[in-house]
C-alpha cells in the first residue's frame, strides 16, 4: 500500500505498529519544571521533546492540544529574552515555552499520524488510549523500517538537502539566529564537514562550566565561536544506499545525521520526504 497526502488508506493503528507503546517510558516534565531541568532530561533522553503534565497522570491541554517542550523552543526562549535576562530565563517554568500538538488515539493509523507531523512540521506527538498516554516521535517512526512496517524505492540522494552552513569563525549567536529563522535543527560549520545542532548548543548551555560563565556575564551567553561547542561529524553514506538501510543506520545512532556527495540526511528526509512524495510503502 502506497501512502500519499490524498490516500484514504492509512495502514496499520498507531498502537499495532508500536506494540509496546504504552509500556515504555516518555520524557515528561511537570508544568512548573524549569528550562534547566527540561534541558537536563532532554540531553539524558536523547528527545525530540517531553510532554508537560498537569500532575504526575495527565498531561497539560490546551484548546484539545497536548503541551510539550521541545529543544527548539528552549533555545528561541533564551535567544529572545532580554541579554541581562537570559540566566534567570533558564530556570522559568517549562509551560511557558509550549509546543502545543493535537493527540491521537492509539487505534488510529499511521498516516494518521505522519500526516499530523507534515501539518504541525514538528517530528512528534502524544498518542492515548483512555487514560494512558505516551510520545511518539521521528525517531521511533525510524525503527519501522527495520521491521518492515516502512519501506520506500528512495536512497539517500533522493531525499538529501544541501547543508546549511555558518563561517567556522562564526558566534553561537550567529548560527542559533540562522537555525531559528530557518527552523532548522542543524547549522554545518564553513571549511570542515561539522556541524552543530540543537541538540548540541541545550548539552553546552546547560553543562556546568557554561552556567557558571552565564551566571556571571548573561549578555555573553551567545557568544562563543560556534567550534567551542562540540561539533559532530555526520556519517557518510554511499549515495545510492535505499533509504531504508539509511532509516537503520539512524536508529541505532539515535537521529543523527548522514551526508552523501549530494547533501544530508536528516531523519525528517528520510521519512517526511517519502510521505509527501507519496513514495512511503506499508506493510
Amino acid at each position: 500500500m502506497r501512502l500519499n497526502l490524498e490516500s484514504a488508506l492509512g495502514g496499520p493503528a498507531i498502537g499495532k505498529a508500536f506494540p509496546s507503546l504504552f509500556t515504555r517510558s516518555s520524557p515528561v516534565v511537570e508544568r512548573d519544571s524549569s528550562l534547566f531541568m527540561v534541558a537536563s532530561l532532554l540531553r539524558f533522553h536523547w528527545a525530540e521533546a517531553a510532554l508537560i503534565l498537569v500532575d504526575r497522570t495527565r498531561p497539560v491541554r490546551v484548546g484539545g492540544k497536548v503541551a510539550f517542550v521541545a529543544g527548539h523552543r528552549v533555545l528561541k526562549s533564551l535567544f529572545d529574552a532580554p541579554p541581562r535576562d537570559r540566566y534567570s530565563d533558564m530556570f522559568k517554568p517549562s509551560e511557558a515555552n509550549a509546543v502545543l500538538m493535537p493527540p491521537l488515539e492509539s487505534t488510529r493509523t499511521l498516516r494518521d499520524l505522519l500526516q499530523v507531523f507534515h501539518l504541525e512540521r514538528y517530528g512528534f506527538t502524544a498518542v492515548t488510549s483512555g487514560s494512558m498516554f505516551c510520545m511518539v516521535g521521528l525517531s521511533g517512526v525510524l525503527g519501522l523500517f527495520e521491521d518492515g512496517t516502512l519501506d520506500t524505492g528512495l536512497c539517500a540522494e533522493d531525499v538529501a538537502t544541501q547543508p546549511v552552513s555558518v563561517p567556522k569563525d562564526a558566534t553561537l549567536g550567529e548560527a542559533l539566529g540562522l537555525m531559528l529563522r530557518e527552523r532548522i535543527r542543524r547549522v554545518f560549520i564553513g571549511e570542515t564537514k561539522a556541524y552543530i545542532s540543537d541538540r548540541e548548543v541545550i548539552g553546552y548551555l546547560f553543562s556546568p562550566r557554561k552556567l557558571q560563565e552565564v551566571k556571571r556575564a548573561p549578555a555573553k551567553m551567545f557568544e562563543d565561536r560556534v567550534v567551542e561547542v562540540g561539533p559532530v561529524d555526520p556519517e557518510d553514506v554511499d549515495p545510492h544506499l535505499p533509504l531504508r538501510e539509511c532509516a537503520k543506520l539512524m536508529a541505532r545512532s539515535q537521529g543523527g545525521t548522514l551526508c552523501c556527495p549530494r547533501g544530508v540526511i536528516s531523519p525528517w528526509d528520510i521519512v517526511m520526504k517519502p510521505f509527501a512524495s507519496g513514495d512511503l510503502l506499508v506493510s
